[in-house]
């Protein structure tokens, strides 16, 4: 392309021209990266949820192990496409602790949700008023943040998540 642009354009004011586009979104693109895979390492959130399953559960106390967040709603098709996929992760990370925050819904309809799917998961908690997300700063659902066992953020995924890139992420984490 730099050849053939080099060849066709004959004057140096036309090359510059032609160029100028071309850094302008490699420079947009940069940026954009920078932003989107930036990460800060946020500490947990003073935050207590109600579990499903088992007593209240504050995010802040210490969990000795990486953990995987993945905040979802039963009405999101994204979410329930990866679940299957986070379900099969918690089976094969023992060492890494899973935790499936629900966005706003009644706790009737997340249980009927878990048991129509036949989704066996260890930590389903109710975020009500969807405090995590504004924690997070994050937007949108699903996201799967991946914390470090000091309960540091390392990194957050927005959007539907591929089992190679669970897997790839909690290797990150040791």
């Amino acid at each position: 392309m730099a050849i053939a642009s080099a060849l066709i354009l004959k004057t140096t004011r036309e090359r510059w021209w032609a160029l100028a586009p071309v850094t302008a979104s490699t420079l947009v693109w940069i940026v954009a990266h920078q932003l989107a895979y930036a990460t800060e390492p946020l500490p947990p959130p003073e935050m207590t949820l109600a579990q499903l399953d088992g007593p209240p559960l504050t995010l802040s106390a210490p969990a000795d192990k990486p953990s995987v967040i993945n905040i979802w709603a039963t009405w999101c098709p994204p979410c329930r496409r990866e679940m299957p996929a986070l379900a099969q992760a918690e089976q094969s990370h023992p060492n890494v602790r899973f935790l499936y925050v629900n966005q706003g819904e009644a706790e009737t309809t997340v249980r009927s949700y878990l048991d129509r799917e036949s989704l066996s998961l260890t930590h389903v908690l109710l975020d009500p008023i969807m405090a995590l997300p504004r924690h997070y700063r994050t937007s949108g659902i699903p996201v799967t943040l991946f914390l470090y066992a000091d309960g540091r953020l390392a990194k957050a995924h927005l959007g539907e998540i591929a089992p190679e890139r669970i897997a790839a992420e909690i290797a990150r984490l040791k």
